[in-house]
């Protein structure tokens, strides 16, 4: 009787039965294994026993059919990110963008995934959740916000902060104990996937979020290979994300320059017409002595209204042009006060608006162009007052904030939204652009004073409760130290 020894590549194989089932390219990876259990024959082909031959046939149809595997691996894998990239540039909507690489990732890459978002507040705000059953899909959509904490131990933070990618090969129970928050927030702890990936999003510089992938199936392993064509999906769809945020943003600049074209028109048009009204019967001589008198005061004013609105214009033109200049000298910031008081103190009479004017004492002066200073404070006064009711309040004060002044202006007037507050000192941006807004101006007065400030080497910000709660604008300065030097 002849007895035959079992070859060793059957035992890899049989070893490796499971690793079969693994996607992608689990099959070309347990082929590889097997071939790699192979026995090296000698360099001789002399007296070489036939099951050894037959043996060494054997290999090398396994190392071919590895090849012809990690072929067909690497095809699938550019088939699948041409696919991305497909339906990632269908949409110019930043959230879409990123909802749908979700969408593409199930199932070729993840049982589920999640994306999260950064937020102005450096959150993570949870914005796409794909599933294989979409049943599972709802709790992983309300995960609440996750706050990025510096210092503290966590593998979502670490992600995001440090731009890098982290492959969790086994999730297991210490995995789960030692980072609460994260497993709560992938979804770790309801779903037990077995493996994790976490990849951050990224463009041009700037963090945009993490995308989490997991597989939930028992023995299905995440490699290297894998942890790289999640990091080439994240980068598409981060960029084409950032792209459909330019686009939008560009949309919308070029949105807001039409309604200010508008609005100018309207605001240049509106105080000739009473000018060429009264210059009219002036000149036919039908008006009495004191109508006539009424008549200039109202071409007076309507003239210095239009001279200040062409004023504005020159002024945003210089500070495009980058042609607007200071003449630094120290300034007593009381005096710019009053001064400014001074101009706006007719308008509030008329409306029966009390102005109080608080300085501190140990008020210090400040290295700054006295006219366009002026000009900040009045503007921040006139706005104030304009949008304050009839027998409203407007506090102006200045103090001392450590090595820096702060102008504060506040009043009881109409107050802004949350979503408008950020927006008020730029150019083109109102809270009412349209042509019926009850509030007359260009919206130029803001985005200058923003501008002068920070020439200034200061901020500006402001703040409100919300609408009809009032707002408060207040400017920092740095101090001039009793040297003569700024106090920076």
């Amino acid at each position: 009787m002849r007895c035959l020894r079992v070859p060793p590549v059957t035992g890899a194989l049989l070893g490796t039965a499971a690793a079969l089932l693994l996607s992608p390219g689990g099959l070309a990876r347990a082929v590889a294994s097997a071939v790699a259990a192979l026995p090296r024959s000698p360099g001789s082909r002399r007296a070489r026993p036939a099951y050894h031959r037959d043996e060494a046939a054997r290999a090398w149809g396994l190392r071919a059919e590895a090849a012809r595997l990690q072929a067909e691996e690497a095809r699938q894998r550019a088939a699948f990110l041409a696919e991305a990239s497909r339906v990632l540039g269908g949409s110019l909507d930043y959230e879409a963008t990123l909802k749908s690489m979700a969408r593409v990732a199930v199932p070729y890459l993840a049982d589920y995934v999640v994306v999260d978002v950064l937020d102005a507040d450096r959150r993570l705000r949870r914005l796409a959740a794909v599933h294989a059953r979409p049943e599972l899909e709802p709790p992983l959509a309300a995960a609440r916000a996750f706050a990025v904490a510096p210092g503290v131990e966590s593998p979502v933070a670490r992600v995001l902060e440090r731009g890098e990618s982290t492959l969790v090969r086994e999730v297991d129970e210490a995995w789960l104990a030692t980072r609460p928050r994260d497993a709560e927030h992938l979804g770790a702890r309801a779903l037990r996937p077995a493996s994790l990936m976490l990849v951050p999003l990224r463009a041009r510089g700037h963090a945009l979020g993490v995308v989490g992938f997991a597989r939930t199936g028992p023995g299905r392993r995440y490699a290297l290979a894998d942890l790289a064509l999640a990091e080439d999906l994240a980068q598409r769809a981060a960029l084409a994300a950032d792209n459909a945020r330019l686009y939008r943003e560009s949309q919308d600049a070029s949105r807001a320059k039409d309604e200010f074209l508008a609005v100018l028109s309207h605001e240049l048009r509106t105080p000739l017409t009473p000018v060429l009204g009264w210059v009219r019967m002036l000149r036919a001589g039908t008006l009495e002595p004191e109508a006539a008198g009424r008549a200039l005061e109202t071409v007076e004013r309507n003239t210095r209204l239009q001279l200040q609105l062409v004023e504005d214009l020159l002024d945003v033109s210089r500070i495009v042009t980058g042609t607007l200049r200071l003449d630094l000298r120290p300034v007593a910031p009381g005096e710019v006060l009053d001064a400014a008081l001074d101009t706006v103190a007719p308008a509030a009479a008329r409306k029966g608006i009390a102005i109080t004017r608080d300085v501190a004492a140990d008020v210090p002066v400040v290295e700054a162009d006295g006219h366009r200073l002026q000009q900040v404070v009045a503007n921040l006064l006139s706005n104030a007052v304009k949008f304050t009711p009839d027998g409203g309040r407007v506090a102006a004060s200045i103090t001392r904030a450590g090595s820096r002044v702060r102008i504060t202006v506040a009043d009881t007037g109409a107050g802004l939204r949350p979503d408008v507050a950020p927006h008020i000192f730029e150019r083109f941006r109102q809270a009412d652009s349209t042509l019926t807004r009850r509030h007359g101006g260009l919206g130029l007065g803001l985005a200058i004073v923003r501008h002068v400030v920070e020439l200034h080497g200061g901020t500006v910000e402001a703040s409100s409760e919300g609408p009809g709660r009032g707002t408060a604008v207040t400017v920092e300065l740095p101090a001039v130290a009793p040297g003569g030097r700024r106090d920076d």
